[in-house]
């Protein structure tokens, strides 16, 4: 397989990946084809993944720290 086709293929997946809200597997499909070929493009993506990444942990932690609020469990809420 050539670098160029390589590239394609690891990029063409990022943007399925990316599309379908898959932000951990299109963060590292992009990720291979910036060691292919860096460029600009690729590093907004993989900024942009890496970003939302943190995103979904955050909306978790505060899911998970309403449902113990819930369940009058405040100091666990609170960590």
């Amino acid at each position: 397989m050539s670098q160029d086709t390589a590239y394609q293929e690891a990029y063409q997946k990022g943007e399925r990946f990316f599309a379908r809200s898959n932000f951990p597997l299109a963060k590292k499909e992009f990720e291979k084809a910036w060691r292919l070929d860096p460029n600009d493009a690729l590093k907004e993506k993989i900024w942009l993944c890496s970003h939302e990444v943190k995103l979904q942990k955050r909306k978790e932690t505060i899911k998970q720290a309403r449902r113990l609020e819930k369940r009058g469990k405040f100091h666990e809420a609170l960590q």
